[in-house]
């Protein structure tokens, strides 16, 4: 949240979502979101995120939405991983159908700035998943070799993630500490990523979920968590692999072997290393932008 405040700030102050807990809205300017709209009233529900197409609908009409530098509302969060998930599920999901529907015929300057956010979420996974999977291969043949200029992304994140911190209001030195060592923000990029790809193959699903209905029932305790399932499989997969990895090592390791595997991993590091090199200049550019003494 800190980061979306001061990335607006620093780009004017203009929003693409008012939130519904303290906007103040102009009478006029939601009456005449209902007049050109044909609706019943400025918020519709049947949207996932009615707020955010509320925005959209008010700057479609010239009006100005913007966030405060100074008033902050604080309300409280969801109670567990569960529930928080459940929510991002809807935010995500709403956003990504207002981002596709055209029937919608809604249009915001803001509009590529969340596709962006998308290409980000979408480069980050693939970032995560490739280094995985060339670590393990790597490991595996015995052909892997540290190089310290690897180093230099992860000294990005936790510089960018500490002053993220430091500038969230009301942070503990414990916030800061796990930011510095990319422990929370790690853990929290994961859990969106999860909600991603959960996202975007229900988009190509022929069965609409109601993501109002499914955070309620999230809330209520009528849904459980997959969270266990999920960790346990991970678990065991990865306990499956370092067996196969020891049982067959000696063949895994053999040269003919490595030979065959040398230009698919070469090849899979040298693309791993051009796009950390864009995540890396992506976070440069934040840090860049947060030296503005904008307040989140």
């Amino acid at each position: 949240m800190a980061s979306w405040l001061l990335n607006l700030q620093y780009h004017g102050g203009s929003t693409y979502v008012l939130g519904g807990q303290a906007t103040l809205f102009r009478p006029e300017a939601l009456q005449s979101v209902v007049d050109v709209n044909k609706l019943d009233g400025p918020w519709q529900n049947d949207s996932d995120v009615e707020d955010m197409l509320l925005t959209w609908q008010l700057q479609k009409l010239n009006w100005k939405t913007l966030i405060s530098p100074s008033a902050r509302c604080f309300v409280d969060s969801m109670k567990s991983y569960h529930t928080f998930r459940q929510q991002r599920n809807k935010w995500q999901s709403g956003t990504v159908e207002l981002l596709t529907n055209k029937d919608l015929n809604v249009q915001t300057r803001h509009k590529w700035k969340l596709w962006r956010s998308q290409f980000k979420f979408l480069l980050d996974l693939v970032i995560r998943i490739l280094f995985i999977v060339l670590l393990v291969i790597a490991l595996a043949t015995d052909q892997f070799y540290w190089s310290w200029i690897w180093i230099i992304p992860v000294i990005l994140a936790s510089i960018l993630n500490t002053i993220l911190a430091i500038k969230t209001p009301m942070h503990r030195p414990i916030d800061v500490i796990l930011a510095a060592l990319l422990i929370s923000p790690e853990i929290y990029l994961w859990v969106n990523l999860i909600t991603f790809c959960q996202v975007w193959l229900d988009k190509f699903s022929a069965h609409k979920k109601d993501g109002w209905a499914n955070q309620y029932n999230a809330e209520k305790g009528a849904t459980t968590s997959k969270l266990g399932i999920g960790l346990l499989t991970i678990a065991m997969i990865g306990i499956v692999i370092t067996y196969l990895c020891i049982q067959y090592r000696e063949y895994l390791t053999s040269q003919s072997v490595q030979e065959a595997i040398d230009p698919y991993l070469m090849s899979g590091w040298i693309l791993l290393t051009y796009l950390t090199i864009i995540a890396s200049i992506a976070m440069i550019y934040q840090v860049w932008t947060l030296r503005a003494k904008y307040k989140a």
